[in-house]
């Protein structure tokens, strides 16, 4: 995994910086993009001991190599990061038993790291982590996407740089090992891999109660049952990005949804106009479920289709752009990335 992980950010650093952004995901805790962050509350269990978080479980596990049962009963207990953090850094024996933890070429921070994200969408969990499970399934399908814990104090676990310093995509060269994100790397892989032979296997079913709008063109658009997420995320012929909604395209679509039905639906159409791909879909939508509004234009497949999804907190409310492979989807990745398209309303 670390090899291979490690080959991917090489060729990602050969690019110039201006490509570079569509390559990288780049999460972090507080910011726009912390779906992966070991301290979001995704509930899971190893064994018959469940945990809260991700971070719980890291700093357990670091106890109980360390033979510090007290310490990790105590963790248990506990689920605010810093006191976590400052419980980690007071385990007792880690001079002694610490070797594999302290070094990272050891595997044991990408195996802690690994078993968090596999825990979290075990079958018994993918209800209560739906949307971590659409994140992996999303990023897992995406090409040569470079994933990124953006820790400005962690050069182990993350790169040792904020994620929104900006200039974090030209400083390549300094990141550290970045241990999580290889970890939701290889994950997100496994993950996608599950869900894409289980979408094989299971018969489809088409939702129902969508409120759909076909912009005029010179073919037939795909019906509104073709563009669901999952379908989307099944569907080997694109390429796929997810990233934070742009501000002013989240209060438009939460403004809209408040509205109704018909609001969405003339936001859905107004947002197709403003995309310069003839043939493009704009798709408003859970991570399970029918969508709320579908939009489309031109032949099928559309080239582009853009998924919206709105959650209640703004961070947690993603834009995720499928561009069917080609030698432009790199280039139409990065123009739509948390894309703004007010300036052509």
């Amino acid at each position: 995994v670390e090899a291979s992980c490690l080959s991917e950010r090489a060729a990602v650093a050969a690019l110039p910086v201006s490509k570079r952004l569509a390559m990288c995901r780049i999460f972090y805790d507080g910011t726009s993009d912390d779906a992966y962050s070991n301290f979001k509350p995704f509930r899971f269990a190893v064994g018959a001991v469940g945990f809260l978080k991700g971070e719980q479980f890291f700093h357990v596990a670091k106890a109980m190599l360390c033979n510090d049962l007290p310490s990790a009963t105590q963790m248990l207990l506990t689920t605010g990061g810093p006191k976590l953090r400052s419980l980690g850094r007071e385990v007792a024996n880690y001079a002694q038993c610490g070797a594999g933890w302290e070094n990272v070429d050891s595997g044991l921070l990408l195996l802690v790291c690994v078993v968090i994200k596999l825990a979290a969408v075990r079958p018994e969990q993918r209800a209560a982590n739906a949307r971590l499970q659409a994140e992996l399934e999303d990023d897992g399908r995406a090409e040569r996407l470079y994933i990124v814990e953006g820790a400005k104090d962690d050069c182990r676990c993350g790169i040792g740089i904020h994620a929104d310093e900006p200039d974090v995509h030209e400083r390549m060269g300094e990141w550290g090992r970045n241990q999580l994100g290889h970890a939701c790397m290889a994950v997100a892989r496994y993950v996608n891999a599950r869900s894409e032979l289980e979408a094989r296997s299971a018969p489809a079913s088409e939702p129902m109660g969508v409120a759909t709008a076909q912009i005029t063109g010179a073919h037939a658009a795909p019906t509104a049952p073709e563009l669901t997420p999952a379908r989307l995320c099944a569907d080997a012929r694109y390429e796929r990005r997810t990233c934070g909604m742009h501000s002013s395209l989240l209060a438009s679509v939460r403004t809209a949804v408040g509205a109704g039905a018909t609001s969405l639906r003339t936001l859905c159409e107004r947002l197709l106009k403003a995309m310069t791909q003839p043939n493009a879909a704009i798709v408003v939508a859970p991570p399970v479920g029918p969508p709320s509004c579908v939009a489309t234009r031109g032949a099928s497949p559309a080239v582009v289709v853009m998924w919206l999804l709105l959650d209640p907190l703004d961070i947690d409310s993603k834009q995720t752009t499928f561009v069917l492979r080609d030698a432009a989807a790199p280039d139409v990745l990065a123009t739509l990335y948390k894309w703004c398209p007010h300036a052509h309303f």
